[in-house]
């Protein structure tokens, strides 16, 4: 339980720091600055990494979850 609690504090501080990013992006383009092309290409780049990563996470629990599933059968199975 305080494993999936410090993943969504995680996944919490990823979105806190997206948010904080993207502001900063619609002020650079609102001021229409330059530096708003370069900033959004990183934002769009940190958005995929960041999705690729969760996906990766979730993927690992599901793993975990069917292992330990097996393995508390395994030890179930030769108990009885």
């Amino acid at each position: 339980m305080e494993k999936n609690h410090d993943l969504n504090a995680g996944h919490h501080r990823l979105n806190d720091i997206w948010q904080r990013l993207d502001a900063i992006c619609r002020k650079l383009w609102d001021e229409d600055s330059p530096a708003a092309i370069g900033l959004q290409a990183l934002v769009e780049e940190f958005k995929g990494e960041v999705h690729r990563m969760e996906q990766l996470v979730t993927s690992y629990q599901k793993t975990l979850r069917e292992q330990k599933q097996t393995i508390e059968k395994s030890i179930q199975d030769q108990f009885s």
